[in-house]
């Protein structure tokens, strides 16, 4: 990406600042009430589950986690009410069983509550689970049959169906970002998947897919990245919300050259690889309701980019159809916390950040659009990553969208010498990372989780390293005093 108010700068892309930052750096000189939602009842009780499930002998621990038939784990994602998608992949020609159950307390029994027989397409399966019921936990794993015999699974995945409404309990969501193959095996998503959290958000460069050009290649990478332990471990943990940003396909300097047709054969290897549903014609965006507590709402800030539009008077970041579909999705909403999941960060940087072309300040039109949108809702919260930092931010250094927080999550595998070098000069630093702007920054790698409680009104933000320090800790809040913006600090480091 360049910045067009310097030629000089123009010739530096981003991936070369990124890579080589240090000396590029130098050379450069970088609330308010609830929102109406009923009272749930306070014990969070629930009717019993209405699954239609049986009462089996079934004991899925027993069975051996088989790496090698299995080197990705299973995801569940994209739940919404009672139903949702899994992914998966079995590296041989093994016979596959589909089992989703429910634990019961006697030993070697289960709530079995789904079981198919599956055939994959070149190792990959894509099933739709229905019927769950809202609030209740379910497992599910993948199966090796043999002789009608299971002698091998993927690892157990672990998830709740969404609350329905009328509930506002406490929840906690994990988030991560750019998860490049240079920090493998990703123990920020190890150390995520320790920290018990209900919900598991990415916000793109899930694999970094560079150089791949056909349908193998794609193949390749994803199953390369996702063998990895972090991934392995984090994804059966919580139900996956992702959306994509470009290393899906490559990275953002050739993305929007490349030919529609590889740009195609890339959108069909992550609808293989991860559990996010194909809304037709490619369309991700959606959103998801957990309860009273939080609508989560996926933008696609990649795909329908018109990077021609950039300087015209009418800039195309996202396509009109999405801006209108969030205007009205957002404005319905009766969650008390409406949490934006944005690949690319929307916060109004400071002139000194580069890398405008690339990101929502450089289709500012549109930027100003969608934070209209959300100036008269309460409690909108921006989740977003790319930028290979850890960041906790107000939208805008002053007036009203000061307000307004942005979360940079991770990074979950990624650094680069460009961020540590800014740290590393406390001029640049100050110059480049305002405090009355940003609360938190840090280019290490990092487990990030939000815990969203609506009884105080507060999202506490946590930055955990690979570790186990905590280096960031507050609960923050929107519409606060001005003495008492930055939140309580909790344990910071």
């Amino acid at each position: 990406m360049s910045d067009n108010r310097d030629k000089d700068q123009a010739k530096l892309s981003r991936r070369d600042l990124l890579i080589g930052g240090g000396a590029a750096l130098t050379t450069l000189a970088l609330g308010a009430g609830a929102s109406g939602c009923s009272e749930p009842p306070d014990d969070l009780s629930l009717p019993p589950p209405d699954d239609s499930a049986a009462y089996v002998d079934f004991d899925a621990a027993a069975i051996a986690d088989d790496e090698k038939r299995f080197p990705l784990a299973a995801q569940v994602g994209a739940l919404a009410g009672s139903s949702g998608l899994l992914v998966g992949y079995c590296a041989d020609d093994s016979k596959l069983r589909l089992r989703v159950w429910r634990e019961a307390e006697e030993p070697g029994k289960q709530f079995l509550v789904d079981e198919r027989s599956l055939s994959p397409v070149d190792g990959y399966v894509r099933e739709t689970l229905r019927g769950l019921s809202p609030g209740h936990a379910y497992r599910a794993a993948l199966f090796a049959e043999e002789g009608g015999k299971l002698v091998a699974r993927s690892p157990i995945n672990h998830f709740r169906a969404p609350y329905p409404p009328g509930y506002r309990p406490t929840l906690t969501i994990g988030a991560t970002a750019c998860t490049s193959m240079k920090r493998a095996p990703f123990p920020a998503l190890s150390q995520l998947a320790v920290q018990d959290i209900d919900i598991f958000c990415h916000t793109g460069d899930m694999s970094y897919n560079d150089g791949a050009k056909d349908r193998e290649g794609y193949r390749e990478k994803w199953r390369r990245t996702l063998s990895q332990k972090g991934y392995r471990e984090l994804l059966p943990v919580a139900p996956l919300y992702h959306t994509l940003d470009d290393h899906e396909v490559s990275d953002n300097s050739v993305l929007y050259k490349l030919p529609a047709e590889q740009r195609a054969i890339a959108r069909e290897a992550l609808f293989e690889h991860v559990a996010t549903p194909d809304l037709g014609d490619g369309r991700i965006w959606n959103s998801y309701r957990w309860g009273d507590t939080v609508e989560i709402f996926v933008l696609d800030c990649r795909s329908e980019r018109d990077v021609a539009s950039r300087e015209s008077d009418d800039p195309i970041y996202i396509s009109k159809a999405q801006l209108e579909w969030f205007r009205a999705a957002i404005t319905a909403s009766k969650c008390h916390f409406k949490l934006v999941l944005n690949s690319v960060p929307i916060i109004g940087f400071p002139d000194f950040w580069i890398f405008q072309d690339d990101r929502w300040q450089g289709y500012e039109r549109q930027r100003q659009t969608v934070l209209d949108i959300v100036d008269s809702i309460d409690n909108v919260w921006f989740v977003s990553g790319d930028f290979h930092i850890g960041m906790v931010a107000r939208v805008e250094r002053e007036g009203p969208r000061r307000d307004l927080w942005e979360i940079l999550a991770g990074p979950g595998g990624n650094d680069n010498q460009l961020w540590t070098s800014l740290e590393a000069n406390p001029v640049l630093f100050k110059r480049g990372v305002p405090p009355e702007q940003f609360d938190f920054f840090s280019s290490k790698t990092a487990a990030t989780t939000l815990t969203l409680d609506p009884r105080r009104n507060t999202v506490r933000v946590r930055f955990v390293g690979d570790d186990g320090e905590v280096r960031y800790d507050k609960a923050l809040s929107q519409g606060r005093d001005p003495e008492d913006r930055a939140g309580d600090v909790l344990t910071s480091s």
